[in-house]
C-alpha cells in the first residue's frame, strides 16, 4: 500500500478516535495513549515500506496530537517506540497464528457438537444443526489461510476436517475439549477477527462469521465461556461490527411503522425512503399489515441517515449493512460517523391502495 493509502488510514483513525484520548476509558491517560500507538503499530504490517514510513513519520501529528486536542502526553519518540513494539508483537503473533493449533480446536469443537447433536433429539432446541456449523468451519479455515498466507494448505486442512467428521459419525460420545485448547481456539478466533478489522478492504462478512461462531460456542455447556475468553471476544465484535458499519459512506432510512399505542415495528431500508409509496414497498409494511389486516391506515415516521461522517459520495446501504444495523438496532443510530440527512417525515400509508400523504415535507440537513 502506498503513501496515499497510509494518509487515508491516518485520517480514518483520527476520525475513529473522536474524543477517546481525552476521556476516561481504555484509550485515556498515558497507558491508553501507548495502547493506541501499539495498535497502530500492528497495522503497519499491512502497508508497503513507503506506507509504513509515512505512518511512522506522520501519525504522531495526524492522529495523536490532533486526537489530544493539541495537548499530547507522549512525545514523538515515545509514540514511535510504542508503535514499533506493536509492529514487532504483531509479527510474532502472525507467526503464531499461522500455526494451525487453534484451527485444530475449531475442528474438534465442530466434531464435539456433531456427536452431541446425534446423541439427543434432533428437534430438541439445539441452536444450529451440524452442517450449518461444519460449512462455516470450512469457511473459517479458508479465510484464516488466505489472511495469514497459507492458502495452499487450506484444502488439505479441510480434507482432514472432513475425514475426522466421517470417522466420528459412529461415535456415541466425545471427550470434552480440554480447557487449555478451548482457550487457544477462542483466542485464535479473536485474533483472527481483530486482524480482519485491520484490513483496508471490507471484511465484515468474515467478521460476522466469527461472531456467529462465538455465539454458538457460548451456547455449548461443555465450553467454559467464562474461563476461555468467549465473552470478551464476542463483546469486542459486538462493538466493532456496528462501529465499522457506521463509518461506511452509505445512505439508509430508519422507518418506524405503527401507532403509538397499537402494533408497531421498525426497520432499516436502503437509500432514502420519504414517501408513503416507498414505505408500502418495504418488507416491514408487508409483514405488519398482513398481521393486522383490519388496520386501514398506518402512520410511519421516516428518518434518512448517512454514514462516513458525511464525507464522500454516499451509496445505498447493502444487505450486509442492513443486516448489521438490524442486529444492533438499539444502539446503532447513536454511533459516531452517522448523521441525519433530513428531519423525520411523518406519513400515512393507506392499506387499501398502498399510498398516502406526507404530513411534513423533507428539510435537507446536509444530505
Amino acid at each position: 500500500m502506498d503513501k496515499k493509502a497510509a494518509q487515508e488510514y491516518m485520517n480514518r483513525m483520527y476520525q475513529a478516535c473522536g474524543t477517546k484520548l481525552i476521556e476516561d476509558g481504555i484509550y485515556g491517560g498515558r497507558d491508553g495513549h501507548l495502547r493506541l500507538a501499539r495498535e497502530i503499530g500492528v497495522a503497519l504490517n499491512d502497508f508497503d515500506p513507503a506506507g509504513q514510513a509515512e505512518i511512522r513519520s506522520g501519525s504522531y501529528s495526524a492522529i495523536y496530537v490532533r486526537g489530544c486536542s493539541l495537548k499530547p502526553i507522549l512525545d514523538a519518540k515515545e509514540w514511535i517506540s510504542a508503535m514499533l513494539k506493536g509492529q514487532k508483537s504483531a509479527e510474532r503473533k502472525s507467526v503464531a497464528v499461522k500455526d494451525t493449533a487453534w484451527l485444530d480446536g475449531l475442528m474438534r469443537y465442530a466434531i464435539e457438537r456433531q456427536i452431541g447433536f446425534f446423541e439427543t433429539d434432533q428437534s430438541g432446541g439445539l441452536p444450529f444443526k451440524p452442517e450449518w456449523r461444519n460449512s462455516r468451519t470450512r469457511e473459517l479455515i479458508r479465510g484464516a489461510a488466505e489472511l495469514y498466507g497459507f492458502s495452499g494448505e487450506a484444502e488439505s486442512l479441510i480434507e482432514t476436517f472432513d475425514d475426522r467428521l466421517r470417522a466420528a459419525q459412529g461415535s456415541v460420545s466425545a471427550d470434552p475439549t480440554p480447557k487449555a485448547q478451548q482457550r487457544e481456539t477462542v483466542q485464535g478466533l479473536f485474533c483472527y477477527a481483530k486482524d480482519l478489522a485491520r484490513q483496508h478492504h471490507d471484511t465484515r462478512a468474515q467478521m460476522l462469521l466469527v461472531s456467529d461462531h462465538l455465539e454458538d460456542m457460548v451456547s455449548c455447556l461443555s465450553w467454559d465461556a467464562t474461563g476461555n475468553g468467549l465473552y470478551p471476544a464476542r463483546d469486542w465484535l459486538d462493538n466493532a461490527l456496528p462501529r465499522i458499519t457506521a463509518l461506511q459512506n452509505i445512505l439508509f432510512t430508519h422507518i418506524l411503522l405503527g401507532q403509538e399505542r397499537g402494533p408497531a415495528m421498525s426497520d432499516f431500508v436502503s437509500g432514502a425512503v420519504t414517501d408513503s409509496a416507498g414505505v408500502a414497498e418495504t418488507y416491514l409494511y408487508d409483514d405488519l399489515s398482513s398481521q393486522y389486516p383490519g388496520i386501514e391506515t398506518w402512520p410511519a415516521l421516516c428518518t434518512v441517515f448517512r454514514g462516513g461522517y458525511g464525507e464522500g459520495e454516499a451509496k445505498p446501504a447493502t444487505e450486509l449493512d442492513l443486516d448489521i444495523m438490524r442486529r444492533y438496532e438499539d444502539t446503532f443510530l447513536g454511533l459516531e460517523g452517522l448523521s441525519v440527512c433530513s428531519y423525520p417525515v411523518e406519513l400515512a400509508v393507506n392499506a387499501n391502495d398502498g399510498c398516502g400523504q406526507s404530513q411534513q415535507s423533507i428539510m435537507p440537513m446536509g444530505m
